[in-house]
């Protein structure tokens, strides 16, 4: 069996194992347990590229995130809810051998953060805010992490980490703005929607502008997996497609913090960046399923374009 083969089934299996382990231990719900509607849920997410047989650019990142549903109005009419994610995100050059500057296309670039979030939202419109804080470079340890992986589990050549961004920290506010249209209702519903994200701070400065088609079996908004909704157990299955243009002011990732630093190689960003998605979602009962594939165009001047795949297990509970 060669590597990319030994690392497409090595993945796979601790996908499943999270999926079905997680289930198999909630069998003895009773009935009215397994009726109540969650307020809670527990995500685990994994970006790679390898799946797709490529190491570069961004290549890899963990995600552990908590989500809440509010009883209770706090700040809105509509449904709130609470999100708490922590982070660990690595970006690597194409050439990971090479020990020489000079032979790099971008940095290695290496950020661990936590970033909490709110979003109200009704079954047209979705409205979020998210402030992040973290760290960069060797200290954020997102770099040794992955020359452990390399060593310990795919058992092969780790990245050489040369001319990595420094240490710095970070603090960033998000904002995202929803509105959306249905045109044909389940079981294969049809919908579409326009969104807004924009961001502010000493990591990322951008607004991108962005266009989401939906079909399938699929809640409403304020309850759908499309938008990381709690507050139903409806059946979910649908496929969407993703088009957005990121207009970038910043990317410390690539260009070190804005007040300057140490880092021994910087690049100026992209301006625009294409960015086109396919999401593969299942919601049933407790368990929420997603894959989806995201393209990138070059994030650095005379850079190539990247994919990367997105796994995803949820599991929601309380009530």
């Amino acid at each position: 069996m060669d590597t990319t083969s030994y690392k497409i089934l090595l993945f796979f299996s601790f996908l499943c194992y999270m999926s079905f382990g997680i289930s198999s231990g909630k069998a003895q719900e009773n009935i009215a347990d397994s009726l109540a509607i969650p307020n809670q849920q527990l995500e685990l997410r994994h970006d790679n590229d390898f799946l797709l047989t490529t190491d570069k650019y961004y290549s890899s990142g963990l995600f552990l995130t908590y989500r809440k549903k509010l009883k209770n109005k706090f700040l809105s009419v509509n449904d709130e809810q609470l999100t708490l994610s922590l982070r660990q995100q690595v970006y690597t050059p194409s050439n990971t051998e090479s020990r020489e500057l000079t032979d790099y296309d971008r940095p290695y670039a290496a950020f661990t953060g936590l970033q909490f979030g709110w979003t109200s939202s009704s079954d047209r419109w979705l409205l979020g805010i998210d402030g992040m804080l973290g760290q960069a470079g060797p200290d954020s340890g997102a770099g040794d992490f992955q020359r452990w992986y390399h060593n310990a589990v795919v058992i092969s050549p780790p990245p050489v980490w040369e001319g990595e961004i420094a240490n710095s920290f970070h603090s960033n506010i998000y904002a995202k703005v929803i509105r959306e249209w249905k045109f044909v209702p389940n079981p294969f519903g049809i919908r579409a929607a326009i969104e807004l994200n924009g961001a502010a701070g000493t990591k990322d400065m951008f607004i991108e502008p962005g266009l989401a088609l939906y079909f399938g079996r699929r809640n409403s908004m304020h309850q759908s997996i499309a938008c990381h909704q709690l507050g139903s157990l409806a059946r979910e299955i649908y496929f969407s497609l993703r088009l957005s243009q990121r207009f970038v002011s910043r990317n410390a990732l690539i260009e070190g913090h804005p007040s300057g630093d140490e880092s021994p190689l910087v690049f100026s960003a992209e301006k625009k960046v294409l960015r086109i998605g396919f999401d593969l979602y299942h919601r049933f009962k407790r368990h929420d399923y997603k894959v989806s594939y995201r393209y990138l165009g070059p994030e650095v001047l005379n850079n190539g374009s990247h994919n990367y795949l997105i796994l995803s297990y949820a599991y929601s509970f309380g009530s």
